[in-house]
């Protein structure tokens, strides 16, 4: 266009625009034909174990093969957090082959979070060629609830003839001795069979009456509401107390997805329950209504501890149903720090539990490592 204005017009000017345009002619034919298979892009974390409420910081550090002049490119990360805006970053490359870009993303919500890729537009001086590409990297982050130290402190414990309320529990009871066995590594010296040994010379061990599992269930109620993750938080920091106490539990997360384990002692399943709560998404009244009307686990238990942040009257009413062996039941209601808690333990549903022998304990984040000081003076 400009070299037919100076052809037909002629003069200093028409000319000076012709020669004047040619070099950002000249530059953007060469990013119309740079071959952006050049251009690689990789993605690096701060930290790959991540828990809710914690800060990411992302790094993406872009690479080329030559040393061509090239003037700005604009890369966008494509992550999967909707609540925050694209991540976008206008960088002047010029000789540079590699360049590292950085943003963070604070208070990381619960859950599994895949990178998708990155996208890189090459853009000329003027702005008329715009080349795209994009990087498919794809990276999965799982962020994990939080776990809070606490002290767990058992409600409930049975025997093989019986049940008992017990605030501690032992692993073996030394008083009552049911037969012998071979003696193991790690037994006791009080615990051998002197008598065996004096008629054959083999050590052999005292079996005493053992504890079966702890007959407390940690019942998980998934109902969406307002505080369903610190819900999930206080869940699993129950769950790591277990497993670092002498004391022996269960822990349901019932429905589709849920998670039972029938027997909570060691850190192999408060791992798996971290993994597994991570992920958990809730559901409506509705289908935790139906779950708890169908549920059939619960009549075995001694002890219960129901963890909500929701209560509603037609599910206390099923749950008190699932639940006529129950001895001694707890019922920890899980609010935002703002919600007033005198709204929860004065409302109809927690006078019906309380009414029926469970104990309703209303509590806040800040106040988890509170839970059981109420438990522990009754």
């Amino acid at each position: 266009m400009t070299f037919s204005y100076a052809m037909f017009q002629g003069g200093f000017v028409s000319w000076f625009l012709f020669y004047a345009t040619l070099p950002f002619l000249f530059f953007a034919c060469i990013i119309y034909f740079y071959p952006t298979t050049k251009l690689s892009v990789t993605r690096s974390f701060s930290e790959t174990d991540l828990t809710r409420g914690q800060a990411l910081d992302v790094f993406v550090t872009l690479k080329r093969s030559d040393w061509w002049p090239l003037y700005y490119a604009k890369v966008t990360d494509l992550h999967p957090f909707g609540h925050l805006e694209k991540q976008q970053r206008v960088i002047f490359l010029g000789f540079r082959r590699e360049i590292t870009l950085y943003y963070s993303i604070a208070n990381l919500p619960r859950g599994s979070y895949t990178f998708e890729a990155t996208e890189v537009e090459l853009v000329d001086l003027l702005g008329w060629v715009r080349k795209n590409r994009i990087v498919e990297e794809k990276q999965t982050l799982l962020v994990y609830p939080k776990t809070i130290d606490l002290t767990y402190m058992p409600i409930a414990a049975n025997f093989d003839q019986g049940a008992a309320l017990a605030r501690y529990q032992l692993h073996k009871e030394s008083t009552v001795a049911t037969g012998v066995r071979e003696y193991q590594p790690g037994d006791r010296v009080s615990w051998i069979h002197w008598k065996s040994f004096a008629k054959n010379q083999t050590l052999r061990t005292k079996d005493f009456e053992e504890r079966q599992a702890q007959d407390t269930l940690l019942y998980l109620d998934r109902t969406a509401a307002e505080g369903f993750d610190d819900t999930i938080d206080f869940t699993l920091s129950l769950i790591s107390a277990m497993t670092k106490s002498d004391a022996t539990g269960a822990f349901i997360a019932p429905g589709p997805g849920g998670l039972e384990l029938p027997v909570v002692t060691h850190q192999g399943h408060y791992e798996k329950a971290r993994r597994h709560l991570a992920t958990l998404e809730a559901v409506s009244e509705k289908q935790m209504l139906r779950m708890l009307t169908e549920e059939g686990r619960l009549g075995k238990y001694k002890g219960v501890l129901y963890i909500t942040s929701h209560l509603q009257r037609q599910c206390v009413e099923a749950l008190v149903r699932a639940t006529p062996q129950v001895r001694e039941g707890i019922c920890f209601v899980i609010q935002p720090e703002q919600k007033k808690q005198m709204e929860i333990v004065d409302s109809k549903e927690a006078t019906y539990l309380k009414a029926r022998g469970w104990n309703v304990v209303t509590l806040t984040p800040s106040q988890f490592t509170e839970a059981f000081r109420e438990v522990g003076q009754r």
